[in-house]
This record gives C-alpha cells, structure tokens and sequence, in this order.
C-alpha cells in the first residue's frame, strides 16, 4: 500500500531543507523564494517572485 505524502514528516523535512539549501540571500528572498507543494503522490517545487510586468502580484512559477 502506497502512503500518502502529503502527511510525511520526513519528506516535509527533507524538502524545507532541500529548499533552504537552495533559496538565495535573504537579501534576495522577498524578490524570489522557493516552494513546494504535495499532491497525492507528487511534489511540485516551484519559484515564488513578483511579476515582471505588476511587481505588486506574486506568482508561482514552476
């Protein structure tokens, strides 16, 4: 039987620092963050920024 990810305390873990690792300076990371999110049996990481046309709207790009 296949587990549901969504609620894994060890993948949450591993994945905030995974995305840690990774983000930039915190002078950087209210211009652009990384996140996931689970689904099912899936992780979708993705970027957190602002738009390049309308600053003042955050998208999630990934």
């Amino acid at each position: 039987m296949v587990g549901n990810i969504e609620n894994s305390i060890e993948l949450r873990e591993t994945l905030e620092s995974y995305i840690e690792l990774r983000c930039p300076a915190p002078a950087i990371r209210k211009l652009v963050h990384k996140g996931y999110q689970a689904i099912g049996q899936s992780i979708i990481l993705y970027e957190i920024r602002s738009s390049f046309l309308n600053p003042n709207e955050i998208q999630n790009i990934g």
